[in-house]
């Protein structure tokens, strides 16, 4: 989303504050917000778990997966006209990823050895979508990163095209990222370690 300061009361009241207070160089501020949603599993054996994953789960690309990470990448600026240049300042991108995953609750007692095997699943299912959300928080800083490159243009038509275009690269970089992530994990049947991002 962008917005131009000229226009209205509000608009021009925010320019003028921030003509006072906001710093010279215009920075990116990157955030990423997370959240977990699960989805309840009650079968007590390997046949009813295998149905209910196949039921109950999350919908991706390909039909019904056991655990899904979604990516909501969105960038929110400013922007001034000033002689012949156009500078973007108050430049905020915003990632929000949300992880989906089973939790089992089972209604009877389970077969034996059946919960140690639902661990290993659970676990491995964690560990790949934490793949999966580090990729998403590698696009938000890179993206931040393009956009301070871009922030002044000749005009503000330009330099609106020029963060759309980015934004637009980053996206189908992360996708990238994912379907390629998924190649290399077999989706996450393959075990692989991952140093996860703390950014």
């Amino acid at each position: 989303m962008s917005t131009s300061p000229a226009g209205s009361f509000f608009w021009s009241l925010a320019f003028a504050a921030c003509a006072l207070a906001c710093p010279a160089q215009a920075v990116a501020e990157v955030r990423v917000s997370e959240r977990t949603e699960y989805y309840l599993l009650d079968g007590a054996t390997p046949v009813e778990l295998r149905r209910q994953l196949a039921q109950r789960g999350p919908i991706g690309r390909g039909g019904s997966v056991a655990a899904i990470t979604r990516h909501a990448l969105s960038v929110q600026y400013w922007r001034r006209q000033t002689g012949d240049v156009c500078e973007a300042y108050g430049i905020r991108v915003e990632m929000e990823i949300t992880m989906r995953l089973p939790r089992w609750r089972p209604r009877l007692t389970p077969e034996p050895g059946l919960a140690e095997q639902w661990e290993a699943l659970e676990d491995g299912l964690r560990i790949h979508e934490l793949g999966h959300r580090d990729n998403g928080v590698e696009a938000a800083h890179s993206l931040g990163a393009r956009l301070r490159e871009l922030r002044t243009a000749p005009d503000c038509q330009s330099l609106k095209a020029s963060f759309d275009a980015a934004r637009r690269e980053v996206r189908q970089a992360l996708q990238a990222r994912e379907d390629a992530f998924d190649r290399d994990t077999d989706h996450g049947r393959r075990r692989v370690r991952v140093a996860h991002s703390t950014r």
